[in-house]
């Protein structure tokens, strides 16, 4: 059942309940004394009329629960899907950060992989030659430094946050292993 179907038929019932209470009240006969309001002369009722009038009663309080269940109902489906929709727009946002992540990790890895194709090709050629190697430059050993501390970086933000809110550091030196 669609929305706007489930919206009719639930304002048709409470129609209806609000109805039914109308005409429960309109059939009371409330004989009432000005002297004393509060008495409503059931003591001076036969059984049939005390029956009658306690039946009234009790569907008009059946019909009060009934009404105010319903809507509770609709006021819970209501926030359900209104925290649904919420939720779908808070997970697309999620997608596309996570999505731009993405596209920015492959955009790096793409940049490192050609920075070490084109190291690998000189080093050929150099080989090809013989020509001695290559010295490494300063320029070399900044990407290195760089290389590092990415790569710290991102084993910095795979950390829980509880564990990484105090953790600083800094690359002061970079040896090679023999």
């Amino acid at each position: 059942m669609n929305k706007k179907k489930l919206f009719l038929t639930f304002a048709l019932i409470a129609l209806i309940a609000c109805a039914a209470v109308v005409m429960l009240f309109a059939g009371c006969e409330m004989i009432s004394d000005p002297a004393e309001p509060d008495d409503m002369g059931i003591a001076d009722m036969n059984g049939g009329d005390r029956l009658l009038t306690g039946l009234q009663v009790a569907a008009i309080g059946l019909l009060v629960v009934f009404v105010v269940l319903i809507v509770l109902i609709i006021l819970i489906k209501g926030l359900k899907m209104l925290l649904e929709k919420l939720e779908q727009a808070s997970a697309g946002r999620g997608k596309d950060r996570a999505a731009r992540k993405a596209e920015a990790k492959a955009r790096k890895a793409a940049e490192k992989q050609a920075k070490i194709d084109a190291a690998r090709a000189r080093v050929e050629a150099a080989q090809k030659k013989d020509a001695p190697a290559p010295v490494a430059s300063e320029t070399d050993e900044e990407e290195e430094i760089a290389a590092v501390m990415a790569a710290i970086y991102a084993y910095y933000d795979a950390m829980p946050a509880y564990e990484r809110s105090n953790l600083k550091f800094r690359v002061r030196s970079i040896k090679e292993i023999k």
